[in-house]
């Protein structure tokens, strides 16, 4: 317990309780040097204090410390003011979710690029229950997507001429791997995917790089498929969905 701790104790028995509560009972030590003691206390109560109960503080003192002491009083130092964070509870789930294998994060993605497996994901997103990325259609606009995946660049998605050359967009990427088909509506694409995509043909593997040929080889393995897999000669296990 510090000093004027000690010294408080004491006016509590010398003077009436409300006038302690008013003038001295938000008082702190903020220092002491020697015979010198420094007391934070608000300006109004420095004045009331030194004019009114300066005899019975030192008196105070001296029964509290056996010293006579100097008290010094002065304003308390301002306090940051807190922050306060408003927390919203929210559960993304609640808005819905689209799972994606790790199988398919690991190899399919690297097989058709990032941009159409974007694509891919996007699409199931919007699918209005369970069955609908491998039964009902899914209904979006073309600007809807690109809007999110290629900052409203459409012919990112369907393709484009450069030149005498055409470009393939992200959608011809998916068809052409028989994930997706689609036809267009009055104002929205009407759009079939596939829910989950399956394992990668040996022909689909090939043209992966070689470290992840090599991890999909240790895959394989560890799934006990060797040598079923290797044996098969199909240019790829994925079922185009039916419009």
């Amino acid at each position: 317990m510090d000093t004027w701790s000690l010294i408080l104790r004491q006016l509590k028995l010398s003077i009436p309780p409300s006038t302690y509560d008013c003038w001295l009972a938000d008082t702190t030590q903020a220092a002491e040097d020697g015979d010198t003691i420094t007391v934070y206390a608000r300006t109004e109560a420095q004045a009331w204090i030194n004019h009114q109960l300066s005899s019975i503080v030192s008196r105070a003192a001296y029964q509290a410390s056996g010293r006579r002491l100097e008290i010094i009083y002065t304003a308390p130092r301002e306090q940051p003011k807190p922050i306060v964070l408003k927390i919203i509870s929210f559960d993304p789930t609640q808005a819905g979710f689209t799972i994606v294998s790790n199988y398919a994060l690991q190899f399919w993605q690297p097989l058709i690029g990032c941009g159409p497996f974007s694509l891919w994901t996007l699409i199931r997103s919007y699918a209005r229950d369970a069955a609908a990325p491998d039964g009902k259609p899914t209904y979006v606009s073309v600007s809807a997507l690109a809007a999110i995946l290629s900052n409203n660049n459409r012919q990112i998605l369907i393709g484009r001429r450069r030149g005498q050359n055409w470009q393939p967009g992200w959608i011809q990427v998916l068809e052409d791997h028989q994930v997706l088909t689609w036809r267009r509506g009055t104002k929205l694409y009407h759009w079939h995917v596939l829910g989950s995509l399956p394992l990668l043909s040996p022909a689909q593997v090939s043209q992966l790089s070689d470290n992840r040929q090599a991890a999909h080889t240790r895959f394989i393995e560890s799934c006990d498929l060797s040598p079923a897999w290797h044996q098969l000669d199909l240019p790829s296990l994925a079922q185009k969905p039916r419009p």
